[in-house]
């Protein structure tokens, strides 16, 4: 059993040791790497309920769901779309990472999974049947289905863990918060190994359109070409679903069960826009209190980041304003950007979780991810975007953005382990 006891913050570097992710572009990491860095885009016409009312008809829907693992078929089926998603992500991030919980003091292993919406495709089901057939036929599950800590909940369960559980749950942030809280934990001796990422499964038709209705969904037709980050003629986001989590470790707990160290979570920072409910502060104020925290938490300049996977939705307000905050924080020339929900979609709470683990690969490979469908970039959202195919570089250090509704941001700064050093 491997543990140790609480210490200082500054004693405590926080490392990441698994990955695991269920996307529109592949069922794990490899394919869902291989697919973005390819471009390719998970969008597509909507399949799992009829779109000819609504104002938008295309989503980036999980294909091929595989099976989970030690969870019976018919178990599986009964799960929320967002549960299954998560146990999906949080399996092969234990796999990953080669940890084995009956040889891990669970009690000091920390869940924190979060999400936007929750199990809406449950609650909203349940709506119907109790109007159509009555209170009676109304689901035992409808609650612990829907409540947005299930996913953390469900997870712990499963692996029968005694931490802390948590679920964060702020918009399109989330999952950024779930790691950079849960690396904040570790760092501080709370925990000393968290499963820590977002999981969201918000394709129903009231989210269409609610979020069509906000003008937040791109109206495009043509869905590989419907998600522009920063192109002149981006006309708002396309949703997405699935999950990603990241195993989080204390470096010396890692060392101690000879884990494979693939990242350090070297900083975070979060803050409030304090401006609107739904529209950015058009300085980007929040945005660059984030990005300075980031650094400051992790003792880095500016320059010593190499790449920033940007939160760049696509919609009309949101890009220029990240555009100006990067340049109020790297200068005229901030680092090559990438903005991947171009070819995953938006899986709002799963995002940030999910584009912390391309950071990570883009480290690993060297290799910086392109920006799809970017063919004339808007005013205002000049910057060194990497287009048309994936970029070779020296890639040490990247910082991943994620800003949500009600202006919450949150940011990460994930690094080679040997950066320090390099």
């Amino acid at each position: 059993m491997a543990s140790s006891p609480a210490m200082p913050a500054a004693h405590r570097r926080v490392v990441v040791t698994g990955l695991g992710c269920i996307t529109p572009i592949g069922p794990d990491v490899p394919s869902t790497w291989d697919g973005v860095a390819r471009a390719e885009s998970g969008a597509a016409p909507i399949t799992r309920f009829d779109t000819s009312d609504l104002p938008v008809g295309i989503a980036c829907e999980v294909k091929n769901e595989p099976p989970l693992a030690d969870v019976s078929a018919k178990d599986a089926r009964r799960l929320d779309r967002i549960l299954r998603f998560a146990l999906h992500a949080a399996q092969q991030a234990v796999a990953d990472a080669a940890i084995d919980f009956d040889r891990t003091d669970r009690e000091r292993v920390m869940v924190a999974i979060g999400s936007g919406v929750g199990g809406v495709e449950t609650l909203f089901a349940n709506q119907r049947i109790l109007e159509t057939r009555g209170a009676r036929r109304v689901s035992p599950f409808v609650v612990p289905y829907s409540i947005v800590n299930m996913p953390s909940g469900l997870v712990g369960v499963h692996y029968g863990l005694g931490g802390p559980n948590l679920s964060h749950s702020t918009a399109c942030a989330t999952s950024s918060h779930a790691i950079g809280e849960s690396a904040e934990a570790i760092a501080r001796g709370a925990a000393d190994v968290a499963l820590a990422g977002g999981a969201e499964a918000p394709i129903v038709p009231l989210s269409i359109a609610g979020f069509a209705a906000m003008r937040a969904l791109s109206p495009n037709p043509d869905a590989a070409r419907a998600s522009r980050p920063f192109d002149a003629d981006r006309d708002g986001f396309v949703l997405g679903e699935g999950a990603a989590v990241l195993v989080l470790e204390a470096e010396e707990h890692a060392l101690a069960r000879g884990a494979e160290i693939l990242a350090v979570v070297e900083g975070y920072g979060a803050s409030a826009d304090g401006y609107h409910l739904s529209a950015p502060d058009e300085e980007g104020r929040g945005a660059v209190r984030a990005m300075r925290s980031a650094l400051e938490r992790a003792g880095l300049e500016p320059a010593s980041i190499d790449a920033i996977n940007a939160h760049a939705t696509a919609t009309p307000a949101g890009d220029p304003v990240e555009a100006l905050a990067l340049r109020t924080v790297f200068g005229p020339t901030p680092p090559p950007v990438s903005a991947t929900k171009s070819t995953t979609g938006h899986l709002l709470g799963a995002a940030g979780a999910l584009e912390a683990i391309l950071s990570i690969r883009a480290i690993r490979e060297q290799c910086l991810p392109p920006t799809a469908n970017l063919d004339r970039v808007a005013d205002g959202c000049e910057l060194d975007h990497v287009v048309g195919k994936a970029r070779p570089a020296r890639v040490r250090r990247v910082l991943s953005n994620s800003f949500g509704f009600g202006g919450t941001n949150g940011c990460l700064i994930l690094a080679d382990p040997n950066a320090g050093t390099a």
